[in-house]
């Protein structure tokens, strides 16, 4: 039987991983918009808002979910241009007004009660974050 070597992938925006230290001692990454704006110049101009979605989309792009086109799509994101595809957005943090998350918890059962009337399965609409 053939021993399997797992592929190594390789981040897309690899260059843009950085390192940082804790006064702990202890080290941490994360990708930096600032070195995506060496590809991408107009970084820089984006909202708040579409920075942090942008900031997700690169440090989730895996080429499969999140891809690098969705990265570039929205480094380059116009606020008058037409919009034709949607960007995968995963969510590693929800910051609520409300702490016991009841407007959260209404929100998906509005959604899986919509879902269901079109016909959908309402199992998809999962709040879990991998």
């Amino acid at each position: 039987m053939a021993s399997k070597s797992p592929a190594v992938s390789r981040h897309a925006f690899a260059s843009t991983l950085q390192t940082f230290t804790t006064r702990s001692g202890k080290s941490g990454q994360f990708h930096s918009l600032p070195a995506l704006a060496r590809q991408f110049p107009s970084i820089h101009r984006l909202p708040v808002s579409i920075r942090i979605v942008l900031e997700s989309v690169l440090r989730n792009c895996d080429g499969v979910k999140v891809t690098p086109e969705h990265v570039e799509q929205l480094a380059n994101w116009q606020p008058v241009a037409e919009r034709k595809d949607e960007i995968p957005f995963i969510v590693s943090r929800v910051v609520l007004q409300d702490f016991t998350g009841v407007p959260l918890l209404a929100d998906l059962a509005a959604m899986r009660s919509v879902a269901q009337r079109l016909g959908k399965k309402p199992k998809k609409i999962e709040p879990l974050v991998p």
